[in-house]
This record gives C-alpha cells, sequence and structure tokens, in this order.
C-alpha cells in the first residue's frame, strides 16, 4: 500500500508539474529548438547497447528524450534558478510504465554538479507486467560530478530495486571534432556486493554527437 501510494503520487507530480509547466512555456516562448542529438553504444548506468538521444530547449527549459531496447525516457529541466532545477522525468522500461522526480544543484558556475533522482514503477519490470497493486520504488541515483573542460568525473551511488548498492566511479570524455560534432566517451568502474562477495566490472561507452547552434 506505501509503494502504491508513493507510486501515484510520483506519477501524479511528475505528469502534472510537467504538463503545467510546459503549457506556460509553450505559451510564453513556443520557440523550441533543436540543440543536439546523440548516438551511443555500450553500457553506463543508465543505457546498454545502442542508445538515441535528443535535446531540445527553449532558451530557458529543455527537453531530454531517450530511447533503447529496454528504455525510453522523457526528462523535463525546469530551472528554477542559476544553481537549482526540477526535472519531472518518466518513460517506459521493460515495458513498464516508470516516473519520479530528479533534482540537481549546480556550484562553481556549473563545473561541480549534483543530482538526485528517485523512480516508481507500475508493476515489476523483470515481469513485463504493469499493475498498479505491485507499484515499486524502483530506483535511486545520487551522483556527484566534477567537470574540467571536456572532461568529467563523477561518483554515483545507485539503488535498483532491492539489490545491495552500486558504487560507480566513472571518467567521461569528449573530443571535439568541429563546432558541431564531437564523440564522446566513457568509463566507469563499478563495486557491488552480491551475496556476501565484492564484485567489480567496468561499463564503457562510445558515441556520435551532433549540435545545433540554432
Amino acid at each position: 500500500m506505501k509503494n502504491l501510494t508513493l507510486c501515484l503520487i510520483s506519477f501524479l507530480f511528475t505528469f502534472t508539474f510537467a504538463s503545467e509547466s510546459f503549457s506556460q512555456n509553450v505559451t510564453s516562448n513556443s520557440d523550441w529548438k533543436l540543440k543536439s542529438i546523440a548516438l551511443t553504444t555500450g553500457e553506463t548506468p543508465l543505457s546498454s547497447g545502442l542508445n538515441f538521444d535528443v535535446n531540445l530547449s527553449n532558451g530557458k527549459n529543455s527537453l531530454y528524450l531517450s530511447y533503447n531496447s529496454v528504455l525510453g525516457q522523457v526528462v523535463y529541466e525546469i530551472s528554477l534558478t542559476k544553481w537549482f532545477s526540477v526535472y519531472p522525468t518518466g518513460g517506459v522500461y521493460h515495458n513498464i510504465p516508470w516516473a519520479g522526480p530528479m533534482f540537481t544543484f549546480s556550484m562553481f558556475k556549473g563545473k561541480l554538479m549534483t543530482y538526485h533522482w528517485f523512480g516508481w514503477s507500475a508493476g515489476i519490470p523483470e515481469e513485463a507486467k504493469t499493475s498498479l497493486k505491485n507499484s515499486i520504488f524502483i530506483f535511486s541515483f545520487q551522483e556527484i560530478k566534477y567537470t574540467l573542460g571536456k572532461t568529467s568525473f563523477d561518483y554515483v551511488l545507485m539503488h535498483y530495486e532491492k539489490q545491495s548498492p552500486m558504487h560507480l566511479m566513472g571518467l567521461a570524455r569528449r573530443f571535439q571534432l568541429s563546432e558541431s560534432k564531437a564523440i564522446s566517451s566513457s568509463f566507469t568502474y563499478v563495486l557491488q556486493k552480491k551475496e556476501n562477495l565484492l564484485t567489480e566490472r567496468i561499463m564503457w561507452s562510445l558515441g556520435f554527437v551532433w549540435s545545433f547552434n540554432n
């Protein structure tokens, strides 16, 4: 019952907040423009396999769309101050709808960022059956990231369902090919305890990014 209540609150918050804010922005500033598209492969904490990303912006707020074989998601950025933003998020994971809020704090002109993301799903993804009665708290994603030029370093504490927490330490680098084209790359070291054993593995990703200065 507790998970069902939290799931409903999460879905209502996400879509009510997003729809109202989006409607206001469309009314006041409908000049949404394509900022970038990216095609990546490999594995990250949030994607696996071939992944497609689209970023739109109206100059004040941004909309991020992502799609791969198991996940489709929408992330809507609402900048409340120069250092604080709210993101209603939602999508489908293994054919199960999910939603939840994300909050970010920006410091030192954006060089240091923290991300606080939570999500609930209407059912258990591994069962691929939508059911509000079986709503669960699906993930918690807490990240701190420092960016230096085209390179970023981050640490993530991630909880997924009832699994033991994952500790992720990552390095990401963008190589600029031209003003509008770049190659993105990342390496992530993953540490997790499973059945009283400490497991380690490396994630990597490589992608191509097109930016549009319109």
